[in-house]
């Protein structure tokens, strides 16, 4: 059991975020999206962090409608492999 961390939870707009990490470098926004909707039917939004020059730092965040999603997310995603690398999920 875990406890839902207060800090990623949007109480106007119940937006629920993950931080994802060990990202391939080489994937975009529509990806990371792409990667997540196929199983979860409550995502809002996928954002890979880049650099000033646009370039993926291996790090970005999921944004969910659905606590329920998001909490299967948190345990069911981590240490899955996208392209290679095994991604973590905080």
């Amino acid at each position: 059991m875990f406890k839902l961390n207060k800090a990623i939870h949007n109480r106007r707009q119940d937006e629920y975020q993950l931080y994802i990490c060990g990202l391939p470098l080489d994937i975009d926004n529509r990806y990371l999206y792409n990667f997540f909707s196929r199983r979860y039917y409550s995502i809002i939004s996928a954002k890979i962090i880049t650099d000033n020059y646009r370039y993926s730092k291996g790090y970005g965040f999921v944004k969910f409608s659905d606590i329920e999603e998001y909490e299967d997310a948190l345990v069911n995603m981590n240490g899955i492999y996208m392209r290679n690398r095994q991604i973590r999920v905080k």
